[in-house]
């Protein structure tokens, strides 16, 4: 028996990070993790691809954007790495 996965819909991906988002923030201040990992950007044979593929399919990076547009705290600049 083979194992089958279907890829999230945007409004999966986006509930999956908002409960992540959820979850970080509800810890205690010295046990929050200032990160929520998101896997991957170019998993493409693994189906857990975020970066646009053609025909500029960009629906997951889209529902990221904007649970992340509704929980940025306004006061912080995202840093960059």
């Amino acid at each position: 028996m083979e194992n089958f996965f279907a890829a999230p819909t945007r409004k999966e991906l986006a509930d999956h990070l908002t409960r992540a988002l959820g979850w970080v923030a509800a810890r205690p201040q010295g046990e929050q993790a200032p990160v929520v990992l998101i896997y991957a950007w170019n998993e493409n044979d693994e189906g857990g691809w975020l970066m646009p593929t053609l025909p500029c399919q960009t629906d997951r990076l889209d529902a990221l954007r904007q649970v992340l547009k509704k929980t940025a705290a306004p006061d912080r600049k995202p840093e960059l790495c």
